[in-house]
């Protein structure tokens, strides 16, 4: 288990289009690059920050402090929601994979001892909580996948001489997220790499291959 980092910024973009608070069309401004809340500071990776930017922007960027700024000014008086629709939208549970010992994710919620004021912004841009890589690759391959989270598995089949006796086939856990703001992540994945402002720019230089992604760094 770790911090996400900016990886997780697709699950809170996503969460903010689900609670329907937030479009990615609205301008954000990054503050010269340092977002301060209750004396902590939240920092771009670029001195000065990116100006004004639409949320877009911010995520094809990596904005830091456009992303922090947004979702906490959006779940103002009530934070609550944002970790709630984290839930269901999977992020807290194991993926279920046929490997002993997947520890539990770790998401604070209001009210219990690590709960702050800060604990939610911070959520927002991959810190606090605690995944393991294969539970935020399972989430980033559920919005590839037109929203449907399907749990992964190692064993594909089970022989006993050169019998089949058991096959394995991917279980569906459902939808994550709406149809419409599913594309809208996948759009922007794809945007973070073919987007010449997008910071996995340089990962595809062949112009007949497509990619998505996200990049993703913590402060350790």
């Amino acid at each position: 288990l770790s911090d996400p980092g900016s990886t997780f910024k697709l699950m809170s973009l996503l969460d903010m289009l689900e609670e329907n608070v937030a479009d990615t069309a609205q301008k954000v401004d990054t503050e010269r690059g340092v977002y301060t809340i209750y004396g902590r500071h939240v920092r771009d990776y670029k001195a000065g920050g990116y100006g004004v930017i639409s949320l877009r922007k911010a995520f094809i960027k990596s904005s830091n402090t456009g992303i922090v700024k947004t979702a906490y000014k959006a779940f103002e008086g009530k934070q609550g929601d944002f970790i709630d629709r984290l839930f269901k939208m999977q992020v807290g549970q194991k993926t279920g994979i046929d490997i002993a010992g997947e520890p539990e994710p770790y998401i604070p919620v209001p009210g219990s001892p690590k709960w702050s004021g800060i604990s939610m912004p911070w959520v927002s841009y991959g810190y606090e909580l605690r995944l393991t890589p294969l539970q935020t690759l399972s989430l980033f391959n559920a919005v590839a996948n037109d929203g449907v989270y399907l749990q992964p598995h190692i064993l594909s089949q089970v022989r006993r001489d050169g019998k089949l006796v058991e096959s394995v086939r991917p279980k569906s856990r459902g939808k994550i997220a709406s149809d419409k703001n599913i594309k809208i992540m996948q759009d922007l994945l794809a945007a973070v790499v073919e987007d010449r402002e997008g910071t996995a720019h340089t990962a595809c230089s062949d112009p007949n291959l497509r990619m998505a992604g996200k990049t993703g760094t913590a402060q350790y």
